[in-house]
């Protein structure tokens, strides 16, 4: 079995409640308006305290185990793309869930196959013309 496992909806909820946010002045083109006010948005989830369901919970370690991210209790994300503090924080939530869904990704599983038996023929025929080829080449004896 292999895909993605949804975050529930009750979930999200619940991350974007222990969500915390700071603030900061972003840079690049935009005007005088734009290095004036702080529309920057710095998105901070600490996974270690949150209220997730237990389920949702294990996977989440199981997961940041394999990739050796054990260490990692803290997930931090920036949006600094658009001019409002408002696009910022959604797109702040957006980069969070799409980390989530990477992280709990599941591939799916590989089932080997094998061959068929017209591909069987076709390879004992390639062959066949192949050692004609190497046949032919050889000096002929009287």
């Amino acid at each position: 079995m292999g895909g993605v496992l949804n975050i529930s909806d009750f979930d999200k909820k619940i991350i974007t409640h222990e969500a915390s946010f700071k603030t900061f002045i972003i840079s690049g083109p935009g005007g005088q308006n734009l290095h004036k006010s702080s529309t920057g948005a710095d998105l901070t989830w600490d996974f270690a305290s949150s209220n997730i369901s237990p389920f949702l919970r294990s996977k989440i370690l199981e997961s940041l185990e394999k990739k050796n991210l054990n260490e990692t209790t803290k997930f931090q994300f920036k949006s600094q793309v658009h001019r409002s503090l408002d696009l910022n924080k959604k797109e702040a939530y957006k980069k969070l869930f799409e980390f989530l869904d990477k992280l709990l990704f599941v591939p799916k599983k590989r089932i080997a196959t094998k061959p068929s038996y017209s591909s069987k023929q076709k390879k004992i025929n390639a062959k066949k013309i192949k050692g004609e080829i190497k046949k032919n080449r050889q000096k002929i004896n009287y």
